[in-house]
């Protein structure tokens, strides 16, 4: 069985796949989508290309407690292997060194390594200056003033510093006559969740730092009364800290694109990261499998594991299993998805459908070669059990609102009656028993027959179409099918009839907005009106009216289940080019306004927007499941060759009229 790697293997095994230039570059035939040609306009792409070799021999500060910074510049460099090699002066205990690699297509991988022959805390700054520069960007907009990059929400709003922003990437670049010169450090995760970058324009210059320097504190995170984040905290300081004969890396990548607005900024910083990591196949992958590769983080608050998977920014370190599940399978990474899975705990796995992810992926990681941890399976098996009445999963009030009746189902405020059994719990129970049974526990096959059979009964036969729950058969449940998509690319057994979800499917088609399903819609499609978003009576504080509605659980239109909709439409028996199609609509929809995925799209906008509750992330890293389920999905049912998809929409984006965020 595979135990959790380190991160000095880790390191060991990304130095060992970057062989050469021509390995990192993979699907080189659509490289034009991500550069020049793609993103930059006839008259940016004449300009002179950013000279990154002066970036590459800039100077790198060190900053030890008690001592004067020092600023170090890298000596000749030398040739080994694919890459270039420059040494640091020495000093008193440390040996610092960087490794370049040109990646091809306007990227370069510059990594500083260092190692110790004593315990030594420090911090490295490297900076880079950009006297012609005209603007400066983050990936979320162009900064005027001097701005802090964080990466997790570690204090309450309150707390939070003048000129800090919480961003998702660790990016920030500089654009003079139409050239965007780019910087951009690893995933935090492999920093020890202490990168920072500094953004400032009236010094025309940009700082990449292995920490802010701060002294020791206890992390925070998001206020929660259930009591989960509390779970959460830390002592954490702002240095890096190195042990005798240790080795850390600090790998960055610098970058330069021809860019028209922002959205060509953030789709050349995609670009570069995916380049880098060796998944610039397609821009959907590289959009969605960065996303989830951003949100790695050390796992320094809990003992379960060495690294976790985010559910998001302005979480702290906090992940939940449906999450961490969706970007790990995402990510195609299965040592980062079991160390995920090792940093769950009990709290985190007994609501919603967390139990049966869990499960899921648990079988899905055993057959990888990883030891599942049978406790923590069983406890998760015996859940599902205790709470199911003839084969459907009926959840009992959650943790997190237990004197109402929200947080039930992913689509965690809107309120389902107690005793009620909802359709996108249900899919997922399907496989959750099925991947019971795969790990050895005593489930028949007519225990998943019984709980099939309980999914099936939920159709609203008058309808057509599946209802959100038993309970509320005149509400359209959007969500309804994306767990059964899941089990199927799980475990390749259908848990409803073909007949049932190709209604399903045709219905949706004709009831969906020009952004794509609503999550909770009445049957014809229409907004819900206020007091349908709970039981008879009004009982849910999250209830809006038709024309207030239009986003997150309120009639947003949400992407994962939208694909996993269309997916189990394929499963079943939809024509495998309709499919297509209405996917490409789909992925479209998403990326037409920046090159996101967002946690829910308005359908009355079209645009990624955040609710009046906070919901809403611009870039939402579960979204990388379809990166998983379509290639699965495809593969079970025998469709060979590339997925006309991924092509149609690279087509989409490298046709990309100017947008309004102009630089």
């Amino acid at each position: 069985m595979k135990d959790s790697f380190s991160l000095t293997r880790r390191g060991l095994l990304s130095l060992m796949a970057a062989g050469g230039a021509s390995s990192v570059l993979i699907g080189q035939g659509v490289l034009p989508l991500f550069g020049a040609e793609g993103v930059g306009s006839e008259t940016a792409g004449q300009e002179k290309a950013p000279d990154l070799q002066r970036l590459i021999e800039s100077p790198v500060t060190i900053e030890i407690p008690g001592e004067s910074p020092r600023t170090l510049k890298p000596g000749p460099a030398r040739s080994v292997f694919n890459a270039k090699i420059s040494e640091f002066p020495k000093l008193p205990g440390l040996t610092i060194r960087q490794v370049v690699r040109d990646l091809g297509g306007g990227v370069v991988e510059r990594s500083i390594e260092v190692v110790a022959d004593r315990d030594i805390t420090f911090n490295l700054e490297l900076p880079y200056e950009f006297p012609r520069a005209e603007s400066f960007y983050s990936w979320r907009r162009k900064e005027n003033a001097r701005v802090a990059l964080m990466h997790d929400r570690l204090v309450p709003d309150k707390l939070m510093k003048p000129g800090v922003s919480v961003q998702l990437w660790p990016f920030a670049g500089a654009v003079e006559g139409g050239q965007l010169t780019g910087v951009l450090s690893d995933t935090p995760g492999f920093w020890e969740n202490r990168s920072q970058q500094i953004i400032d324009p009236a010094q025309r210059r940009i700082l990449l730092r292995t920490g802010d320097g701060s002294p020791k504190h206890i992390t925070s995170g998001t206020n929660d009364s259930a009591g989960y984040l509390t779970m959460y905290h830390a002592e954490f300081d702002g240095w890096q800290h190195i042990r005798k004969s240790q080795m850390l890396e600090f790998k960055t990548w610098l970058f330069a694109a021809p860019v028209r607005d922002l959205y060509d900024i953030q789709l050349a910083a995609h670009r570069a990261l995916a380049t880098g990591k060796g998944w610039n196949d397609s821009a959907v992958t590289a959009i969605l499998r960065n996303a989830a590769y951003l949100l790695v983080r050390r796992n320094l608050v809990r003992p379960e594991s060495r690294y976790m998977i985010s559910s998001g920014p302005n979480y702290g370190w906090h992940q939940w299993v449906c999450d961490m599940a969706m970007m790990g399978l995402g990510l195609q990474d299965m040592e980062i998805l079991a160390e995920g899975m090792r940093g769950t705990y009990w709290n985190r796995q007994n609501g919603e459908d967390q139990a049966q992810w869990y499960l899921i992926v648990a079988a899905l990681l055993a057959r990888a070669g990883f030891k599942p941890n049978s406790a923590m399976c069983r406890s998760s098996l015996e859940y599902m059990r205790d709470n199911e009445k003839d084969g459907a999963f009926v959840p009992p009030p959650a943790m997190a609102d237990p004197k109402n009746l929200g947080w039930k189902t992913y689509m965690d405020i809107f309120y389902y009656t107690n005793g009620d059994t909802m359709t996108s719990n249900q899919g997922f129970h399907c496989g959750g028993l099925m991947a019971a049974q795969e790990l050895g526990f005593p489930i028949r096959d007519a225990d998943v027959r019984r709980a099939e059979t309980a999914y099936a009964k939920m159709f609203n036969s008058e309808g057509g179409y599946f209802p959100t729950s038993v309970m509320r058969p005149e509400v359209f449940g959007g969500d309804a099918l994306y767990g059964e998509a899941v089990s199927f690319a799980a475990f390749g057994k259908k848990s409803l009839p073909d007949d049932l979800v190709q209604r399903h499917c045709r219905h949706a088609m004709k009831i969906q907005s020009p952004w794509g399903i609503r999550i909770f819609s009445k049957a014809n499609g229409d907004f819900l009106e206020a007091d349908q978003y709970g039981p008879k009576g009004g009982l849910s504080p999250y209830g809006l009216p038709p024309e207030e509605s239009g986003e997150y659980c309120q009639g947003g239109s949400w992407f994962f289940c939208d694909a996993g909709t269309w997916l189990s439409g394929l499963i079943h028996g939809l024509d495998a080019s309709l499919v297509d199609s209405l996917l490409v609509r789909r992925i479209q929809a998403e990326l037409t306004h920046e090159p996101a995925f967002g946690e829910a799209i308005s359908t009355r906008t079209g645009l990624h927007s955040k609710n009046r509750w906070g919901g809403g992330n611009i870039m939402y890293a579960p979204c990388a499941l379809y990166l998983w389920l379509r290639p699965t999905i495809r593969q079970r049912l025998g469709h060979k060759g590339p997925d006309p998809v991924n092509a149609t929409v690279d087509n989409f984006i490298r046709n990309r009229p100017r947008g309004k965020g102009d630089t």
